[in-house]
């Protein structure tokens, strides 16, 4: 099994418009197990359960994305265009990267939400709710 690592920041230190992101690194020397580990980031919100559905959803797209081999410095070629054309107008303004059509991880998007709704659920989080916080924080961080 991979390495995880999880981490929280600002919003404001995120890479693109959203509030989770990952990547992955080889492992220094004398790290044990697999000498890949996963980075997960996820944007502060001072909410353990909200911090949490986004760093599933994440590990989810993220592992899906590391079995089939997806290339991922397309994908953050496709998430850099798509920042600059959302914030120039060309895609709405509430547009999220991974329900796009030309999303290259829009399958293993779709999947991680369905899992991050049903973990939402069974914690008591009222996804609408949910929902209209994280817009509320990508909003704001496009607006920086």
């Amino acid at each position: 099994m991979i390495g995880v690592k999880i981490e929280t920041k600002p919003v404001k230190l995120m890479r693109f418009d959203d509030v989770g992101d990952y990547n992955f690194e080889i492992a220094s020397k004398g790290h044990s197990g697999n000498n890949v580990i996963l980075k997960i980031y996820v944007a502060e919100m001072g909410n353990e359960k909200y911090e949490f559905l986004v760093a599933l959803h994440e590990f989810i797209e993220s592992y899906l994305l590391y079995l089939r081999g997806a290339d991922f410095q397309g994908i953050d070629e496709w998430e850099n265009q798509f920042t600059k054309e959302t914030r120039k107008g060309l895609r709405p303004e509430n547009a999220i990267a991974g329900e796009q059509e030309d999303c290259p991880y829009k399958d293993e998007h779709r999947l991680a939400i369905e899992v991050e709704k049903m973990v939402a659920k069974y914690l008591g989080v009222n996804w609408e709710e949910y929902e209209k916080y994280l817009d509320e924080l990508i909003k704001n961080k496009r607006s920086d």
